[in-house]
């Protein structure tokens, strides 16, 4: 009697980079386009759906301050209030906003237009941490600060946009706060800037942007300090899932060519 063969680790890794190879591929512009603005708009609408209520999304929050707590990093409300209001206040508020709705499609659109060969690897990061964070969202619905009773200002609807405004709440989902999906962006961005840039300034800037964003979600009231850091672990969980299954194009890094 024969015995079954069971396959072996790079077995199934060899069958999944073969069945992800097309993924590593950049199509048309407007193909790559319709792409992102089709997954966007999906995963707006599943994490408007998704999740539970305020009140479920407010008692989670309870287990999110005792493990901070824990830690030391429970600096939500010192941060908040130490912006307090005015200037300071509008800045980290646009700084919220701009890091979503301009930051994030600069990035990918610069990134197909200069350094195409990275443009697939980036898009691929993105889609699996879109889908991962609906299924935290889903699992474990979190207020943020602003929401969650504890006598936080909503600091981006006084100084920049209503955030509980009729258009913005169609496609939002109040207790999404954990992952903190502007974290992960950001990461992603910080990565593009200094790994692809040529500029000094550019790449130091890479540097600098994702504790920057981190910041502004936090003193906005918009995020825990938990949130900020699962943000973070997505996206280098997504990245080395990415780079694992399917073989990337290779490409310069930009330190590379500037020695050269």
């Amino acid at each position: 009697m024969s015995r079954v063969r069971h396959p072996s680790r790079e077995d199934l890794l060899d069958r999944a980079r073969r069945a992800t190879r097309p993924l590593t591929f950049t199509r048309s512009g407007r193909v790559e386009l319709l792409v992102i603005a089709v997954a966007y708009a999906a995963y707006e609408l599943v994490r408007g759906l998704a999740g539970g209520s305020l009140a479920e999304g407010q008692a989670n929050v309870a287990p999110i301050i005792d493990i901070q707590r824990a830690f030391g990093l429970d600096f939500e409300r010192g941060w908040h209030e130490a912006v307090g209001g005015g200037f300071d206040a509008e800045v980290w508020s646009w700084i919220y906003l701009f890091a979503q709705a301009v930051a994030f499609p600069l990035m990918l659109a610069v990134v197909w237009a200069f350094r195409r060969e990275a443009y697939a690897l980036v898009r691929n990061v993105l889609l699996v941490v879109w889908a991962s964070a609906l299924v935290v969202y889903a699992l474990f619905p979190l207020a943020p600060p602003r929401l969650a009773g504890l006598g936080f200002g909503d600091t981006v609807s006084t100084y920049a946009a209503d955030l509980d405004s009729p258009l913005i709440r169609a496609f939002y989902n109040p207790v999404a706060a954990m992952p903190s999906l502007h974290v992960a962006v950001a990461v992603m961005i910080g990565w593009c800037l200094f790994s692809l840039a040529r500029h000094p300034a550019l790449r130091a800037l890479g540097l600098v942007w994702p504790p920057v964003v981190a910041t502004a979600t936090i003193v906005t009231a918009n995020h825990w300090v938990l949130d900020a850091i699962a943000g973070l672990a997505l996206v280098l969980v997504a990245a080395a899932l990415v780079r694992l299954v399917s073989p990337q194009p290779a490409y310069e890094p930009a330190v590379s060519e500037q020695r050269q």
